[in-house]
């Protein structure tokens, strides 16, 4: 578990700033994923995938509970996806 206060500094850190100009240059293979019943509009997630070169997105649906937390909701999902995508490049 990450001490309260770097949690807070790395929170305030991302939340704070826009790292729109950042996405661009990334230029490791990245898995953006999001989900259709989450807080954050599935269509953040394919628009920050949009500013990646060659990133691949993945959305979950509301039936493979894809909210906010659906790496707590679904994990059995959510670790088979970054693990498709971590060896293979793919996701399904």
């Amino acid at each position: 578990m990450l001490p309260r206060e770097h949690a807070a500094t790395l929170h305030l850190g991302y939340c704070g700033n826009d790292w729109r100009d950042v996405l661009p240059r990334i230029t490791v293979p990245t898995l953006v994923i999001g989900g259709a019943v989450s807080l954050i509009p599935a269509n953040v997630a394919e628009g920050v995938a949009e500013r990646i070169p060659e990133s691949t997105v993945r959305i979950l649906s509301a039936d493979e509970k894809g909210s906010h937390l659906m790496f707590w909701e679904n994990p059995e999902l959510f670790n088979a996806v970054v693990s498709d995508f971590i060896g293979t490049g793919t996701v399904k």
